[in-house]
C-alpha cells in the first residue's frame, strides 16, 4: 500500500502532519532549496540587517527552479497552517 495513507489518521494531530512533512522533506531527491543555491542561502541567514536579509533570502528564492519554488510555496502553506492550529488549540484549551 505504498502511498496510500489513512488521511482521518492526519487531520486532527498536528504533530502526524508535521512528521509527515518531514518524511516528504527528507525524501526528495534534491533539497528544496537545492544543492546550487546552498551558499547563498548561507550568506543570506548570516546577514545581521534583518531588512537585507529578508531581501536576499527573497531574491534567492527567486533563483529557485520552477517545480522547487511550487513545492516551497505549498510547504510553507502547510507549515502556516499548522501554525494556525496550534493557534486555535491554545486559544480554546
Amino acid at each position: 500500500d505504498c502511498g496510500v495513507m489513512d488521511v482521518q489518521e492526519y487531520s486532527a494531530d498536528p504533530h502526524a502532519i508535521a512528521g509527515a512533512l518531514k518524511s516528504y522533506l527528507r525524501e526528495l531527491p534534491e533539497p528544496l532549496m537545492t544543492f546550487e543555491l546552498y551558499d547563498e542561502w548561507i550568506q543570506a541567514s548570516n546577514i545581521q540587517d534583518m531588512d537585507k536579509r529578508l531581501q536576499d533570502l527573497l531574491c534567492t528564492c527567486e533563483k529557485l527552479p520552477a517545480d522547487n519554488l511550487n513545492n516551497f510555496r505549498c510547504v510553507a502553506l502547510v507549515i502556516y497552517l499548522l501554525f494556525v492550529i496550534s493557534l486555535e488549540a491554545f486559544v480554546f484549551e
